[in-house]
This record gives structure tokens, C-alpha cells and sequence, in this order.
């Protein structure tokens, strides 16, 4: 947590890297920009996996990138919640995926989110936490999106029969 607020010029220009990184998620984009965005000591949270250190952040994030063919975020909004009992800024920002996957390059998987992160003084994110279905993305892999579908079908349908 800051024990200053930050400058507003460090602010902003820590929003523009979230969305500049996320604008290509692709293995080039992450090994040149991941150190200027995330702190050493950054702890990493999505629905699918929890990583600390940016050593260990940068190689989930490639494993991550590598069976995809085309990934961007288009973040459509950034809201800062300034909390008064201390000067710890938190950010939320929504955002919509657009990703094109080597498994199924004919389809273009779209998902939305938010992902809430903290600035340390230095601009650099320490905290960042994804929310979002990981359905949207699990339906459309062969062999676990049949799985996936069976699962949410059998849950809608015993909603539906009520």
C-alpha cells in the first residue's frame, strides 16, 4: 500500500502501459514490456492460476500466449476508487477479449472481464486480479468444450424445468 498518493502524471502514465500491454497480448509484447508494467514483487490472480514474482508472472503469461494466434484486450473503461482511510489507490478496469486460439483458428472467442489492480509508488502494477468466465473460452476448445457445454447444459437444465 502507498503511504503518498501518486502523482497523476505516474498514474496516467501506468494506465496507458495497462492498456498498451494488453492491447497485444502476444510472447513479443509480454518479453518487452511485462518489467516496465509489473513490480518485482507482483502478485497475479485469474480465474485459471495465482503466480508471485514477475519471473514467475512472465512465464505464466507466455505459456499462456503460446497456443494463441491473435489475443487483444480493448479496455473500455478505468475506474479509480480512491479510498479514504489511506492513500492506496485501487483500479478497475472492464475490458472485452478478442482471441483467436491456434486450436480453433477459424473462430474468434470474445469474453469480458475485470481486472482490479494497485500501483506501487513507482507506477508499476503489484497487485492485478482477473475476473471473468473462463466458460467463454472453455466452450470453444475441442475435447473441453464438449465437457464444458455438457456441465453447463445439465445446471440450465434443471433451472429451466422449475
Amino acid at each position: 500500500s502507498l503511504t503518498t498518493p501518486l502523482d497523476k502524471s505516474v498514474e496516467d502514465a501506468a494506465i496507458l502501459k495497462f492498456i498498451d500491454f494488453y492491447s497485444d497480448y502476444s510472447i513479443y509484447n509480454i518479453e518487452e514490456k511485462i518489467d516496465s508494467l509489473y513490480a518485482e514483487d507482483i502478485y497475479f490472480v485469474d480465474p485459471l492460476h495465482a503466480v508471485r514474482e514477475i519471473k514467475n508472472v512472465k512465464e505464466y503469461f507466455i505459456k499462456m500466449a503460446e497456443p494463441i494466434e491473435l489475443c487483444t484486450f480493448d479496455v473500455t473503461n478505468i475506474f479509480i476508487s480512491s479510498n479514504t482511510a489511506s492513500t492506496s489507490n485501487d483500479y478497475f478496469a472492464r475490458w472485452n477479449m478478442y482471441l483467436i486460439s491456434k486450436a480453433a483458428p477459424n473462430k474468434k472467442i470474445t469474453a469480458s472481464g475485470i481486472t482490479h489492480f494497485k500501483l506501487n509508488e513507482d507506477g508499476k502494477i503489484s497487485f492485478h486480479q482477473d475476473f471473468w468466465d473462463t466458460s467463454t473460452l472453455l466452450d470453444e476448445l475441442p475435447v473441453v468444450g464438449f465437457w464444458s457445454k455438457l456441465v453447463k447444459n445439465k445446471i440450465l437444465g434443471n433451472i429451466n424445468e422449475k
